[in-house]
């Protein structure tokens, strides 16, 4: 097996879950020599392992849990196949690749293979309803929003102490751990350990989340979650399931394009020998899939992918007036050395590969510490920034600080769309209320990538910074910007701000948004 220092940020397949279908299906993709990986916050075979004697598998005579284990593990050796010992918390599909995220990371591939066991876990009463709103399982997703702030961490398993303490010590977090769990407690002293103390449920009330425990009620900024396992229906939009099993057909291929399950989690009976069968047939009907994907996955991606550019050509040929893409970042010849810019790169591509789309579009790049002067007459404070505006518009008003991918790539699509026609598409009286405006109003949504509702609120402010010379309009990636989201107390997004003030969470229509402007 490969070790975590060898790991890549893509692969042809990534397995989901490290037990017998999950290895199983790994060896089947290596022996087709196509790059594998498998995740699992848990030691390989750890459910396996638990078992005093299998007598009905077929090569070994009334052979152990930890025997098999480990014979399982030398063959898996043999194909060198990367084991991450990372645990998934989200899978985003896409038209080329599908997105990955854990704990410590993000990861690309062509398809993956869904082998996590069967869910037997419930949630806590309020928990579902909270998700995005105060309750996160992803300390390297969220953590950022919280830091030096109040969470509850409520783990299931040992393995969540390492992400309690990174919240204490990296993010200065006051931590509260309830350890749903027997065992000793390796965490660091600043963290306050409340055992035996099973949460009753969760609830939101003004921007605090209450944590009810049997003799206390914790009131704190977020909730953080730790599941040894979690379920398939958490990780990914869209699957269907038969029971608490994720439905598949016999090639064990899911409702989503490039997703396969195989093993515990798409039924009975739960036994290793058909778990490993499913895993091969799971293997090669992914391996077919990622052969089927003209061109493959090359090794240093695009950040648009072909099909994408295609399909942007041809909306970007609907474009009638220019636009302007002014962008502030960190050049790779900056001397701006003590303020690293770890995002500036990523956005620098994604916008120069957009702007090539299109000989309407026009891209200005300009370095943070070299124009200074400028970023500084812009009223620029972060990076990286995007602005977006008219030929010839002076100030633009639009503005990105973050990259503008996941969710908020279309709001920023459709923002180059509507300046280059002139469309406003506000109702009559919103532009009168806008054309109103006396004073300078300056608008910023806090999101995040993963957030479906993010897009149409960003969407709405813009469209107001259009309408009006007095409005400027902000998206703000959230864990892109701790600082920003700490100064706000950002517990969900979209977070929306009016003149440095947190407006109510709820709906927002052209109504509602023009009534906070006016309260501003």
């Amino acid at each position: 097996m490969s070790t975590p220092e060898s790991k890549s940020s893509g692969y042809d397949v990534i397995v989901v879950g490290a037990g017998p279908a999950g290895l199983s299906a790994a060896m089947n993709v290596a022996n087709r020599k196509r790059s594998v990986a498998v995740f699992d916050a848990l030691r390989p075979f750890s459910k396996t392992r638990r078992a005093p004697q299998i007598p009905n598998y077929p090569g070994f005579t009334f052979t152990t849990g930890e025997e098999l284990a480990d014979s399982f593990l030398e063959h898996l050796e043999r194909f060198e196949v990367t084991l991450l010992k990372e645990r998934v918390t989200r899978i985003l599909p896409g038209e080329e690749e599908l997105m990955l995220s854990t704990d410590r990371d993000n990861y690309h591939a062509q398809a993956i293979i869904l082998a996590p066991g069967v869910y037997r876990g419930s949630t806590l009463e309020g928990e579902d309803d909270l998700v995005g709103m105060g309750v996160s399982y992803c300390v390297n997703c969220d953590g950022r929003l919280y830091a030096g702030r109040e969470v509850a961490f409520i783990s299931y398993a040992q393995e969540g102490e390492e992400e309690a303490a990174a919240l204490a010590e990296d993010m200065g977090s006051q931590v509260k751990f309830i350890p749903l769990y027997e065992g000793a407690y390796e965490l660091p002293a600043e963290v306050e350990v409340l055992p035996r103390q099973r949460p009753d449920r969760l609830y939101r009330e003004g921007m605090k989340v209450h944590v009810v425990l049997p003799d206390r009620e914790l009131v704190v900024d977020g909730v953080f979650i730790f599941r040894e396992s979690v379920s398939p229906s958490t990780l990914v939009d869209g699957l269907e399931f038969e029971g608490r099993h994720i439905k598949v057909n016999r090639k064990m291929e899911t409702g989503i394009p490039g997703i396969f399950a195989a093993g515990d989690s798409v039924g009975e009976p739960y036994q290793i020998a058909k778990a490993v069968g499913e895993g091969q047939v799971a293997a090669l009907s992914a391996v077919r899939f990622a052969r089927s994907r003209e061109g493959g996955r090359p090794e240093e991606p695009h950040a648009i992918t072909s099909e994408d550019r295609a399909n942007l050509s041809r909306i970007l040929a609907k474009l009638q007036e220019p636009v302007r893409l002014l962008h502030m970042t960190q050049l790779p010849d900056s001397e701006m050395t003590s303020l690293a810019c770890h995002e500036c790169e990523e956005a620098r591509r994604l916008l120069s590969e957009f702007a090539g789309l299109s000989p309407k579009l026009e891209l200005e790049l300009l370095d943070f510490l070299q124009d200074h002067e400028r970023a500084e007459d812009l009223g620029v404070e972060r990076i990286p920034a995007t602005l977006l505006g008219t030929e010839g518009e002076q100030y633009p008003r639009i503005r990105f600080y973050g990259v503008p991918a996941g969710y908020e790539f279309g709001a920023f699509l459709d923002d180059v769309m509507d300046l280059s026609r002139g469309e406003l598409r506000l109702s009559e009286q919103t532009r009168e209320g806008l054309s109103a405006l006396t004073e300078p109003v300056h608008l910023e949504v806090l999101v995040t990538p993963t957030c479906p509702n993010c897009p149409g609120v960003v969407r709405l402010v813009h469209r107001f910074a259009m309408a009006s010379p007095q409005v400027t309009a902000d998206m703000i990636a959230a864990t892109a910007f701790p600082e920003v989201a700490q100064r706000y107390q950002v517990s969900t997004v979209p977070t929306l701000v009016v003149n440095g003030q947190v407006a109510p969470p709820g709906p927002l229509s052209e109504e509602r948004l023009l009534e906070l402007i006016g309260k501003g």
